[in-house]
């Protein structure tokens, strides 16, 4: 372990390393983006779904009751 230490050390502490440290904020910070944008599709598609399910639903209901 102390081998990979000795191998990271110089690009997360060196004098440069503020430009790693930017990078892996901005990596982490996207990949929460497309976590929250995957969510917000999630939910909106089964709002969407359950709409049309519940339309399609009460369409067949309305055929049935009135024998059209």
């Amino acid at each position: 372990m102390s081998a990979l230490w000795e191998l990271c050390r110089p690009f997360w502490g060196g004098w440069r390393s503020w430009r790693a440290w930017s990078l892996l904020a901005v990596a982490v910070s996207m990949g929460f983006g497309i976590v929250y944008l995957n969510v917000q599709i999630n939910e909106w598609s089964r709002v969407f779904y359950d709409t049309l399910g519940t339309a399609l639903l009460n369409k067949s209901n309305f055929r049935r009751e009135t024998g059209s």
